[in-house]
Order: C-alpha cells, then sequence, then structure tokens
C-alpha cells in the first residue's frame, strides 16, 4: 500500500471520525436524547429485535442494489483489482448510505404492522418522541450521511491516491 493510499484512507475518514465523536457528544446532553432514551426503554425487547431484523434485511438489500450500481457505472466490477483504498471507500460510502435508508424502511415497516405500531405508540406515551420526530431524525442524519457516501464512492471511483 502506498503513502498515498494511507493517507487518503485515514485523513478523511479521521476527520469524519472526529467530527462524529464531536456530534455525538453534543447530541448525548441534549433533551431530546434523553426522551430517545426514555422511548427505548419503553419500548418492548421484541419490536426493538423485529425492528432490527427488518432493518438488516433492507441494508443488504439497498446495499447489493447499490453494489451493483456502482459497478455498472464503473464498468467493472470493484472486487476484481482494487486497491484497499477504493475498498475503504467503496464499503463506508455504501454503509453511510444504507444505514439511514435501512432504519427508515424498518420504521415504515413498524408503522404497516398493527402490532409493531401498536408497541410503539405505547412506548411513545410520556415522552416527546414521535413517529415523526424519531423519522425526521433520520432523515436529518440522511441529509448528512447520504452525501458523503455518495462522494465516497465518487472518490472511490476516480481513485486519487494513484497519482501520488
Amino acid at each position: 500500500m502506498s503513502r498515498g493510499e494511507i493517507l487518503w484512507i485515514v485523513a478523511p475518514w479521521g476527520v469524519l471520525l472526529v467530527l462524529l465523536l464531536v456530534v455525538t457528544q453534543y447530541r448525548q446532553k441534549t433533551e431530546d436524547y434523553a426522551d430517545g432514551q426514555a422511548f427505548k426503554a419503553a419500548l418492548p425487547w421484541w419490536v426493538g429485535f423485529v425492528e432490527q431484523i427488518v432493518a438488516l434485511a433492507w441494508g443488504f438489500a439497498w446495499a447489493v442494489s447499490i453494489w451493483k450500481l456502482y459497478s455498472l457505472l464503473l464498468g467493472r466490477s470493484p472486487a476484481g483489482s482494487s486497491s484497499v483504498a477504493e475498498e475503504v471507500f467503496v464499503v463506508l460510502g455504501i454503509g453511510l448510505i444504507i444505514v439511514p435508508l435501512a432504519l427508515l424502511c424498518a420504521n415504515a415497516v413498524s408503522w404497516v404492522v398493527p402490532p409493531l405500531r401498536h408497541a410503539n405508540q405505547r412506548a411513545f406515551r410520556g415522552t416527546h418522541v414521535s413517529f415523526g420526530s424519531l423519522n425526521m431524525g433520520l432523515i436529518k442524519g440522511a441529509l448528512v450521511s447520504l452525501p458523503v457516501g455518495i462522494a465516497a464512492l465518487v472518490v472511490a471511483a476516480i481513485q486519487p491516491w494513484a497519482n501520488w
């Protein structure tokens, strides 16, 4: 692995990780975060389990779809002759794209299935959290996560470290 690849792996993802840690520290001190934790505590374990399984299934479907689209647009499979830096950018880029999408899909399924919806509605009582506010939070996260993920895929396709 060249120095250029190492720099391209460590620098942008290191900065992103530091920013994420700062935002997380700030977020954990807000009233919304406390309400979200109270909602999660009131939610039956089986609802969370079902939502996680649904999110994993949707995440897998989104990941496969984005991988195929990336390969199609690239004109070759990145798995063929890729560098470590390209693999890192592709995996993290796809991850940043699929996580909010999979969680939004899981929430939609949770709202459509009556037993899940009723359990969620019972857990919302006594908090300022609602189905809409949870999804709005995911949408706000997606407005940051998706462009960063798409940018990571573009960087992986361009491979600027190859010129170093």
